[in-house]
């Protein structure tokens, strides 16, 4: 029987309706726990948060919801499951890691291959550590090794900054050893500078592929950082998904692209017969847990309005020709398809 692994509990895929496939209810940098600054009062941000998707649930139908926020970002499912509970949309939670260069904390970084596949494997199948919520989908990433680059380094000037770290590449596989065996869906973070070097999305899959995972449940997130369309549709011929997931992320030096890139990239796969391989998301921080924003230290994180997508992109993506059908396809039948998981083999 085929059933999603929500923060609440397994219900079947058609009751995910519209889905929002790559999103945080709650993030902060790992440190941020421990900061008086960063502190906040739990049942406001719990209150104006699930009121915020109620009434996106209400206005546009959006029932699902996936937080691919890893518990080295701040992760907290007891948090979801109370927001799950007020507004009515499922959450879906993610077991995995960061990358090297702003997460895997120390711990982490000396456990085996083996030991990250053990506790993936338990968040998804036990449940969190003291909780009895389990989550439903493996979140991995790789980024830039020193941190977040200048735009105008070339490959030449710093090579090392290009791909997939060792430590990085230790998750990758744990992770693809784990979603071979529960079958679950694995999304991925991906760094625009490296779209800007290599086809980052299909080197993270010949790691996932070469432990043997299903790529038709592998979602290359932030595929959006590239504008080239022949890097998305190798991806997409090798059966995975693409995340055009950034979407209301204005352009900036970081690399990500404005959304009328983003609008040419959909209606360039939908034209091209890949429809069933994308999905629309924004990446959206709906509460990040910092201090408060000042000018001397300017947090930056997206405050795109949550009903934007439904509101100006999609209506562009129809104007642009691409069909309801199509619509409907990427925000309702993809992630029904790609998060729904065996309960057999979750019960392993």
């Amino acid at each position: 029987m085929a059933i999603v692994r929500t923060v609440l509990g397994d219900i079947s895929p058609e009751e995910l309706g519209v889905v929002l496939p790559h999103e945080h209810t709650i993030f902060s940098w790992s440190g941020a726990e421990a900061d008086y600054e960063s502190s906040y009062d739990r049942e406001k941000v719990l209150r104006e948060l699930s009121q915020e998707l109620k009434m996106l649930k209400e206005s546009h139908g959006v029932s699902g919801l996936v937080d691919v926020t890893t518990t080295d970002a701040g992760r907290d499912v007891e948090f979801m499951a109370e927001v799950s509970r007020r507004s009515g949309v499922h959450i879906i939670a993610a077991t995995g890691l960061y990358t090297e260069s702003m997460g895997i904390p120390y711990y982490w970084r000396l456990r085996p291959t083996e030991a990250l596949e053990r506790h993936f494997t338990r968040e998804l199948t036990e449940g969190v550590v003291s909780t009895n919520i389990r989550c439903g989908v493996i979140k991995i990433a790789s980024g830039p090794l020193l941190g977040t680059p200048c735009p105008e380094d070339s490959a030449e000037s710093s090579p090392a900054q290009i791909g997939i770290t060792a430590l990085e590449e230790r998750v990758f596989r744990a992770a693809a050893r784990v979603q071979k065996r529960l079958g679950v869906a694995i999304t991925t973070h991906t760094d625009p500078y490296d779209w800007a070097h290599t086809n980052i999305g299909a080197r993270q899959l010949d790691i996932l592929e070469e432990e043997g995972a299903d790529l038709s449940r592998c979602i290359i997130g932030h595929a959006d950082g590239s504008s080239d369309i022949s890097y998305l549709a190798e991806i997409i011929e090798r059966g995975a998904s693409v995340g055009i997931d950034t979407i209301g992320y204005p352009p900036s030096s970081l690399g990500f692209p404005s959304d009328d890139v983003r609008l040419g990239l959909v209606m360039a796969l939908v034209a091209m017969g890949y429809a069933s391989n994308v999905l629309l998301s924004y990446d959206r921080t709906f509460f990040q847990r910092r201090p408060p924003v000042t000018e001397a230290e300017p947090f930056s994180y997206n405050s795109v309005a949550p009903g934007m997508l439904f509101e100006e992109f999609i209506p562009r993506l129809l104007k642009g020709g691409v069909s309801k059908e199509a619509v409907h396809q990427m925000t309702v039948e993809n992630p029904q398809r790609i998060f729904a998981s065996s309960m057999g083999k979750l019960s392993q």
